[in-house]
């Protein structure tokens, strides 16, 4: 994908194959820094099992440069708000492919795993505007 189809695209996230293609690197490069130290990659990411997925408008802000640091907590918050409803709409997802499967997928576990990834993700988003605070103040 080209910066542009990515600006163009109705996708809220994107792959690290997608975001490599951009930034010229190695995808599994995303993938193994996403889960083992997310701040240093520079952009937000989200973290599900061994799903990696990248906020497109995010994404976009940090390939801007100064842009991202403009974030106000209201942009994060709304931002955080984006990741969590699609996080939740592929998580449904991927609990129909499951039924479709045979398998049960109880209540209890899917709350588990809502809980789980809003965790990782609430601490990924304050991790990521304490970062932005810090660049900004220096």
């Amino acid at each position: 994908m080209t910066r542009a189809e990515i600006e163009l695209s109705a996708l809220e996230f994107l792959t690290p194959e997608q975001a490599a293609g951009i930034i010229g690197c190695n995808p599994y490069a995303i993938n193994v820094q996403a889960k083992e130290d997310p701040a240093k990659l520079g952009f937000p990411v989200c973290v599900m099992g061994t799903r990696v997925r990248i906020p497109r408008r995010a994404f976009l802000r940090w390939l801007d440069g100064d842009a991202a640091r403009a974030m106000t907590d209201e942009q994060v918050r709304a931002e955080f708000d984006r990741m969590r409803e699609a996080l939740m709409r592929e998580l449904d997802a991927r609990i129909s492919d499951h039924r479709g499967e045979g398998k049960v997928v109880t209540t209890r576990e899917k709350l588990e795993a809502i809980k789980a990834a809003e965790g990782r993700n609430a601490q990924r988003v304050r991790e990521y505007v304490e970062d932005m605070k810090r660049e900004g103040a220096e």
